[in-house]
């Protein structure tokens, strides 16, 4: 009966040390993978020079909180996909295309791809439903795709350190009624 008790606390107190995990940021592969697989849901791999995502976080199937900020990031592999993923940091990076498989993380609330050297946002955008947040800020957009109206839950757009003029914001202002469009101050300098 002792025994029964004793192996009963200690997978108690496996099961509890196992859930306080949830709220911890792991700050690399291999300290996540100590963990138990799905107790993995933050992730934080900013500032470590990556040049290729670490295939070993597709593993981490309840990752909802991924930061790849501050990277040397080019793309993402096509096996991206993450069905519970809310937040995803690629601000700081190498990209310069948006990366199509972002349009894929259907749950996605918060994006932040700002600093980077991105020209274009594709229509898929409008894929992202639950998406809350957009952060591009510095790229190089010189447009935005229609399908951004197809986002009724965007409330915030940050879209300073591009030079739109006052024609554009004004437009994409009132096309985006109900979102929080950041621009910087226009400019319609003649060169």
């Amino acid at each position: 009966m002792i025994k029964k008790h004793v192996f009963l606390f200690w997978t108690y107190l496996l099961m509890v040390s196992g859930f306080s995990q949830t709220n911890k940021i792991f700050k690399s592969i291999e300290e996540a993978k100590q963990a138990p697989i799905d107790s993995v849901i933050n992730l934080d791999l900013s500032g470590q020079r990556l040049k290729q995502i670490p295939l070993e976080i597709l593993q981490f199937k309840k990752l909802q909180h991924l930061n790849l900020a501050k990277n040397k990031l080019t793309d993402l592999p096509e096996s991206f996909h993450f069905n519970e993923l809310t937040t995803l940091n690629l601000e700081k990076n190498k990209f310069t295309s948006f990366p199509d498989e972002i349009c894929k993380l259907t749950e996605l609330k918060q994006l932040f791809i700002g600093r980077n050297e991105i020209a274009k946002i594709p229509a898929c955008i409008g894929d992202l439903s639950e998406l809350i947040v957009l952060d591009v800020w510095l790229n190089v957009l010189v447009d935005l795709p229609d399908e951004l109206m197809h986002l009724k839950k965007l409330e915030h757009l940050d879209l300073r350190g591009m030079n739109f003029n006052d024609k554009f914001q004004g437009a994409w202002n009132n096309r985006l009624s109900w979102v929080k469009i950041e621009f910087d101050k226009s400019c319609d300098c003649a060169y």
